[in-house]
């Protein structure tokens, strides 16, 4: 008698795909390994499963595998015994698999640096020298208090300028505070910071972040005078979801409510000062 155990493939990765397969291949390879920082095919699978195996997603499953192929063209499958649910859960991994890869932004410090100038210069383009010498500077951990380190050189920050609300320094007296963070892809973070500190006059000060995500904090934040990014980030949804981002939209709308400020998915972007925790 013979014994035939019934085995699921999900394809979850594919470099060579699409009409002109030689220039898809070879451009989806070229990302991937942008993506890992590897120099070749083999070890870019070899990070990407590493990082794979630590997603809580496998939770969800009772028993999976990865497997990879790095020639002739980079490809990732999970083989296992997939339900509907699985399935689905594995269709959105590739989906954020594809568009991190593809839409991914890494910033080493010189690249941070030049963005913290350019923060800079809006602030002092905004409200001027004088009345930045009157305002105090805080950040969101730890990124935050990176960019604001630069932003402070930026500035001539004073010591007593910098701190956090209730500090030696916060002689109760209502002033403007600007909030500097290194990204905002949501506006939660944010969001819990300024409700944790109650601070009624602010200016938010991400380096990095959506157009739309600023002037929808600005607009729906109370005490928030303003939000200032350095470097937009693009907002991903519509390409990802093609003809169907309406009513993705929707959908999402109707499941966040008054919850979320803002309701697009950004690329990918990666700090150098992350690197241990990737």
């Amino acid at each position: 008698m013979t014994w035939q155990l019934q085995v699921d493939a999900f394809l979850l990765l594919d470099a060579d795909n699409g009409a002109e397969k030689q220039v898809c291949s070879r451009k989806s390879t070229e990302s991937l390994l942008s993506f890992t920082r590897q120099p070749d095919a083999k070890a870019a699978l070899e990070t990407l499963c590493h990082g794979l195996e630590a997603n809580s997603l496998w939770s969800e499953f009772d028993e999976v595998r990865l497997v990879a192929r790095a020639d002739p063209a980079p490809m990732l499958a999970a083989f296992g015994r997939f339900s509907p649910r699985q399935r689905m859960l594995l269709g959105n991994l590739s989906a954020e698999l594809t568009d991190v890869i593809q839409n991914h932004r890494y910033v080493n410090y010189a690249e941070a640096e030049k963005a913290a100038e350019r923060l800079a210069a809006k602030l002092l383009a905004r409200y001027g020298r004088d009345a930045l010498a009157e305002f105090r500077f805080t950040a969101i951990p730890r990124g935050g208090w990176i960019v604001l380190g630069m932003l402070s050189y930026c500035l001539g920050l004073r010591h007593e300028q910098i701190g956090l609300p209730g500090d030696l320094f916060d002689d109760g007296e209502r002033r403007t505070w600007v909030v500097v963070d290194d990204c905002a892809l949501s506006g939660v973070r944010f969001r819990q910071f300024l409700r944790s500190r109650g601070l009624d006059s602010v200016i938010f000060c991400p380096l990095f972040a959506p157009p739309g995500l600023c002037e929808a904090i600005a607009r729906a934040e109370p005490g928030v005078e303003a939000c200032l990014n350095a470097v937009d980030l693009r907002d991903v949804a519509p390409e990802r979801f093609g003809q169907s981002y309406p009513q993705w939209l929707e959908r999402r709308r109707a499941r966040i409510g008054e919850a979320g400020a803002w309701l697009g998915i950004t690329e990918y972007v990666a700090f150098a000062w992350c690197e241990p925790q990737s």
